[in-house]
């Protein structure tokens, strides 16, 4: 969602009541948060989408982003050519429009997750656990496809079954391991 007050707050209180229903099931909640996503982004994916969904707003992102621009630095000269730039009114916007091609991949191969909610680069993802680790194994395959060293970061998993379950605050380890296993408890835990 972009212009929307509290998006991120309200991507977590709709886990949250997703959570309370799911509460007896062995449905798991990851949230995903992308590092330096906004930095990172491929200026061809943002012109792109840009061309494909807003095609009115494709003069304004060619401007903004069809060549690298130069930041100064003391006496230095930087080459920027990935990210939305900062202050762009429609930067948020181009973000989202890029990193959407990404949402869709995960609904793409994992179809049946119940719960899918993005707001700019952080995510909730809600389903049985195979589900999610497909759609956290697809996220990180597919991730450097929209930008460049962005990476999942900040991987935190919730069993729904947990009373006091929230999108922001994963188990223990020991109710990773006993809620979905230890081998895939172990590879989120450690990333």
């Amino acid at each position: 969602a972009v212009g929307v007050g509290a998006g991120a707050e309200g991507l977590v209180n709709a886990a949250r009541r997703v959570a309370a229903v799911w509460s007896d099931s062995d449905h798991v909640f990851l949230k995903v948060d992308f590092r330096n996503a906004f930095n990172c982004v491929f200026r061809s994916a943002v012109l792109a989408e840009v061309a494909d969904k807003f095609p009115s707003l494709l003069g304004h992102a060619s401007l903004a982003y069809g060549s690298p621009a130069n930041l100064v630095y003391d006496e230095w000269f930087i080459s920027s050519s990935r990210g939305v730039q900062q202050g762009d009114p429609l930067g948020p916007l181009f973000f989202s429009l890029a990193l959407a091609t990404l949402w869709r991949k995960v609904r793409a191969v994992v179809a049946p997750l119940p719960f899918v909610g993005w707001f700019l680069d952080d995510g909730i993802i809600g389903g049985r656990p195979h589900l999610v680790d497909e759609a956290l194994q697809t996220l990180q395959r597919d991730s450097p496809e929209i930008a460049s060293h962005s990476t999942c970061r900040n991987v935190k998993l919730s069993a729904a079954t947990s009373p006091k379950a929230s999108a922001c605050s994963p188990p223990s380890a020991s109710s990773h391991r006993s809620m979905i296993g230890p081998s895939w408890a172990h590879r989120v835990a450690t990333r």
